[in-house]
């Protein structure tokens, strides 16, 4: 196993029923596989519609609200499967929370880019 590979469970220091806590080190290691896949999701998003900013602010948060939306979607079919589990596991949870990341850095840029 890489420390790519590494999960907060394997490593964890210290469990109770609602928190794991986890070595610096594979904190470290999963911020920076996490940040890289927002990278590549902007990167992707760039691609298909080009480098341009919501039309204001409104624009922005109803962009963010739907991909929150699918968020829910994901995790509601992971743990219920209601309706469609298909949209539901963990490479779909991973998916929608990277998108939902990368369109609130995109609306980031677009307030400092206002500065």
């Amino acid at each position: 196993m890489n420390k790519s590979d590494y999960t907060p469970t394997q490593y964890a220091q210290k469990k109770d029923s609602d928190t794991v806590y986890i070595t610096q080190e594979v904190e470290s290691l999963l911020r920076l596989k996490a940040l890289n896949l927002v990278s590549a999701e902007r990167d992707r998003q760039i691609a298909l519609w080009g480098n341009v900013y919501f039309k204001n602010y409104l624009h922005a948060i109803c962009v963010l609200g739907e991909e929150y939306g699918e968020l829910c979607e994901a995790v509601n079919e992971t743990v219920n499967e209601i309706k469609r589990p298909e949209l539901g596991g963990k490479e779909n949870m991973i998916k929608e929370a990277t998108q939902v990341a990368a369109v609130a850095i995109k609306f980031i840029q677009m307030l400092l880019a206002e500065e």
